[in-house]
């Protein structure tokens, strides 16, 4: 027999309009809310979203939009953040718009005609305009990870200044002076806070990394790291030690560095902001400065909550969470 809210309430020891208040999005103090989640989990209890729909004219259902959903550290998010919304009787519905803004704005019509309670958005190039159909019904929307101009939105970031000094510092603790930077496309934001926070962790040491040391992607594959690369080879630089600041610029280097034999580690101590892989033996191999996934999708849902509640009026909210460093294998000791 399923269970219903009345179990929940008697086994987490708490009113069953305590009990309703966590589950619509409501404050619950964080003793009950923890003790209401370990109910929900021990009885496997699952609300009924018709009814409760029904009853507050709401459909339970939130959405999300992501430019790729193969991207690790999007999709490890909205996977996570599936469960959380889950736990309180929500669903989410995702939809990937391939950093298209056309299709972003077929998909976004495509939710607001689920009549969708709030929408979680990767604003990848995105402008204002692109969000005419969440407005029109005024949908709270958190935006993941990136600003999107002229809108009124919370948001969450990762640091990322702080994850670029972070591993700045992690490769001067072990005797690196002299380091290449890998960076996107000039104007990419989360690129360049995060090639600042390394390059100001060096300063701040005394070190100075020149501007032939910082390097660019472009979308052809003749690029300058690349070139980098093909002076490791021939050892026709004194750079001991490589920052990259994003999954695909690591993925790129990194098979570009085996394939022309040089050994990450030994040869060279690479180092790297984002989540590259995630199986946990795979996380092990490369030093880097991972997104805190946990805890960025718990204050997104915290975010959308309070939003919906009234508990949030007016101005927007900004949440900057500080990423983990994962010691790997990828940089070497030179002390």
């Amino acid at each position: 027999m399923a269970s219903s809210i009345i179990d929940v309430a008697k086994r987490s020891g708490v009113a069953i309009s305590t009990v309703s208040k966590y589950m619509s999005g409501g404050n619950v103090k964080p003793e009950l809310s923890s003790r209401i989640k370990k109910a929900i989990e021990e009885l496997n209890y699952s609300p009924n979203p018709i009814a409760q729909g029904l009853k507050k004219s709401k459909t339970f259902i939130f959405g999300i939009l992501v430019p790729n959903a193969t991207d690790i550290f999007c999709g490890g998010l909205a996977t996570r953040l599936s469960v959380i919304l889950e736990q309180r009787g929500y669903g989410l519905l995702q939809c990937d718009y391939n950093s298209d803004r056309d299709l972003f704005r077929r998909k976004a019509e495509f939710l607001e005609s689920k009549k969708i309670d709030g929408v979680f958005v990767f604003p990848e190039g995105l402008m204002i305009d692109d969000f005419a159909a969440f407005r029109r019904r005024n949908i709270p929307i958190v935006a993941i990870d990136s600003l999107i101009d002229g809108l009124t939105q919370d948001m969450i970031t990762s640091d990322n200044y702080g994850a670029g000094y972070m591993c700045g510092e992690y490769l001067i603790k072990h005797g690196h002076e002299n380091a290449a930077v890998l960076c996107s496309m000039k104007g990419v934001r989360t690129s360049e806070y995060r090639c600042n926070g390394f390059l100001d962790a060096f300063k701040k040491s005394g070190y100075e990394i020149g501007s032939d040391n910082i390097l660019y992607d472009c979308e052809n594959g003749d690029t300058d790291i690349i070139g980098f690369i093909k002076q490791l080879k021939e050892k026709e630089t004194s750079v001991t030690a490589v920052f990259s600041v994003n999954y695909h610029i690591s993925i790129k280097t990194v098979f570009n560095l085996l394939y022309d034999g040089i050994r990450i580690g030994s040869d060279i101590s690479f180092i790297s902001v984002d989540n590259i892989f995630s199986d946990k033996k795979q996380q092990d191999i490369i030093t880097c400065a991972m997104q805190d996934i946990d805890t960025l999708a718990e204050t997104a849902a915290e975010l959308m909550f309070a939003r919906m509640t009234g508990a949030e009026i007016g101005k927007a909210k900004h949440r900057n969470i500080a990423m983990i460093l994962n010691e790997g294998k990828t940089v070497y000791d030179m002390l």
